[in-house]
């Protein structure tokens, strides 16, 4: 492979110009979000959700973190933020940001922003380390940066957090190199960082990471296996140490919620068809046309990586590529879930992934290595020519690649920056006062408003019966049965055993009819107290007391 070498003493300045252009491109590709007011999320409900469980990070962990996990939704469930993704790490980093007084909002879109900046200068780190091209390695992170399943995940802010990926790689090829205990142990923080970023991923890259080293021990043929032995059971301690602890409340939270049904998991499977699909808001190829969890299976690399992936393929062949097309091969088997072999051997093999919904999110592993293959594609299909000839190429390629990517301007939706002045008076009632919410979903069609309901309480923190999460627990789902009658004795009885205090009507969400007709019931009812009205007009919300 041609490959071009580049001085040490220029690695800092390659990777500050780097950092700049990924900034620049981040801005461009994640417009309007990535503007300077930081203050418009991601039209989604699960940003709604991403920002409530950074708030809530920060403020537990001021407050009480021994109990980190017994957020305040479902009550009176408990280890409720084990119901998804409690994406530790992103909350312990924004809890000073909180702490200082910026908005949680805010901190979410920098962290967005990051992300994205982030996994481009993880791949391209790597790449550089596999080609010694710092040009070709730029392409291979723009592919594993902006590439359209992580728009299609624009709403999940702990999955584009991928940056540990590349990082882990990078230290798998530095230990397989020259195995050294230091850096099995830089692996296992690697592995640990992005399981605590997001466990789907953290589980999924171990795996990946597992299958690297087996490769790459047969590639050497040599007593490179012997000696990785201490550095790799160094890197498995320190992924048992610093993880085992965080995944103690999800083992009790598998209890109450038991293994995702088969048919669920069918539907967050991929299909190889997938990978030839985007989000309908992507420039390019985007239909507006209703998919099957579009968010999960919008899952195409883009033509131009696929192209130059092959060149490495048929033109660069080596130990290097035949890595990661193994890698690439297992990943994308693996997303196809139910329909293929790989992810059903490993729910035999490994218990706990019965609990994980979505085996197309391999796909993220599926663009790592395809990233890496376009690198080497880059380079060696440009690697030959002058400095300024591979620049022009790389420029003219990057620019194909970002209109294939493009999905701009963002959907978009603004969400209250300051509270609503019922949240005002909730945050000065007793911190065990309970909140029901109205309305409620219907059991069978969640989740209707419980993300807002969740999001507003980042600015009183008292206890919801409503909730919105990964799962939704029998005793909520009695709970919402039990209102579809509301106000009748047997919903009040339900309340009274909730020990629920206060329920608020909101009359934008209820509709006029409905919301004067609860309104003149709870107002001739002995069983409440109230009401006490906040706001105005449409945004009025009515409160009432049970007595």
């Amino acid at each position: 492979m041609t490959a071009l070498r580049f001085r040490s003493t220029s690695r800092r300045s390659h990777l500050i110009l780097a950092a700049v252009a990924f900034t620049v491109c981040t801005i461009a590709l994640t417009w309007p979000i990535g503007s300077p007011a930081l203050n418009l999320l991601p039209d989604s409900d699960d940003a709604y959700f991403s920002v409530w469980r950074l708030g809530w990070v920060g403020h537990q962990m001021a407050v009480d973190p021994l109990h980190l996990f017994n957020a305040n939704i479902f009550f009176p469930a408990k280890g409720t933020l084990a119901y998804s993704d409690a994406m530790l790490l992103l909350g312990v980093v924004a809890s000073p940001l909180q702490w200082a007084g910026l908005h949680p909002v805010a901190i979410h879109n920098f962290l967005l922003i990051i992300s994205f900046v982030a996994a481009g200068l993880g791949a391209w780190m790597l790449c550089v380390r596999l080609t010694s091209d710092p040009l070709a390695a730029f392409l291979g992170g723009f592919v594993f940066a902006f590439a359209p399943f992580r728009f299609a995940h624009i709403g999940h802010l702990e999955l584009l957090w991928t940056a540990w990926m590349p990082l882990s790689l990078w230290l798998v090829h530095d230990l397989v190199d020259a195995p050294r205990v230091r850096t099995g142990v830089l692996l296992g923080i690697s592995v640990s960082l992005q399981m605590l970023c997001s466990i789907y991923y953290g589980v999924f890259l171990a795996l990946y990471v597992g299958l690297a080293l087996a490769v790459l021990c047969i590639l050497k043929r040599a007593n490179v296996t012997k000696a990785l032995l201490v550095p790799t059971g160094c890197a498995v301690l320190i992924a048992l140490v610093i993880t085992a602890p965080y995944l103690v409340p999800y083992a009790g939270s598998r209890q109450e919620t038991g293994p995702r049904p088969k048919s669920e998991v069918a539907v967050y499977s991929a299909s190889l068809s997938d990978y030839v699909r985007v989000p309908a808001e992507n420039r390019l190829y985007g239909r507006h046309i209703p998919a099957v969890a579009p968010d999960e299976r919008s899952l195409m690399p883009g033509l131009v990586a696929i192209a130059l992936a092959l060149v490495a393929v048929f033109l660069a062949r080596s130990g290097t590529v035949g890595l990661y097309v193994a890698l690439a091969v297992f990943s994308l088997d693996a997303s196809l879930g139910v329909h293929g072999w790989t992810f059903p051997i490993l729910q035999w093999l490994l218990p706990p992934l019965q609990s994980l919904r979505s085996p197309a999110r391999f796909g993220a592993l599926v663009l790592l290595s395809l990233s890496v293959l376009a690198a080497i594609g880059m380079n060696r299909a440009f690697g030959a020519g002058s400095r300024r000839r591979r620049a022009v190429a790389l420029g003219l390629v990057v620019v194909v690649c970002a209109a294939e990517y493009c999905s701009v301007p963002l959907q978009t939706r603004a969400p209250e920056m300051t509270p609503h002045p019922v949240y005002r008076w909730l945050a000065k009632q007793p911190p065990q006062t309970v909140v029901l919410e109205l309305p409620t979903p219907n059991p069978s069609q969640l989740w209707l408003y419980e993300s807002t309901y969740q999001y507003n309480s980042i600015y009183h923190w008292r206890s919801l019966v409503n909730g919105y999460s990964g799962f939704a627990p029998a005793d909520y789902l009695a709970t919402l049965r039990s209102l579809q009658s509301f106000p009748d004795e047997a919903s009040l009885r339900r309340l009274r055993g909730l020990s629920v205090d206060y329920v608020l009507l909101h009359r934008e969400y209820l509709g006029e009819e409905r919301y004067v007709g609860l309104m003149e019931t709870l107002t001739r009812d002995a069983d409440f107290v109230g009401p006490w009205t906040f706001g105005a007009g449409v945004a009025t919300i009515q409160v009432f007391q049970l007595k």
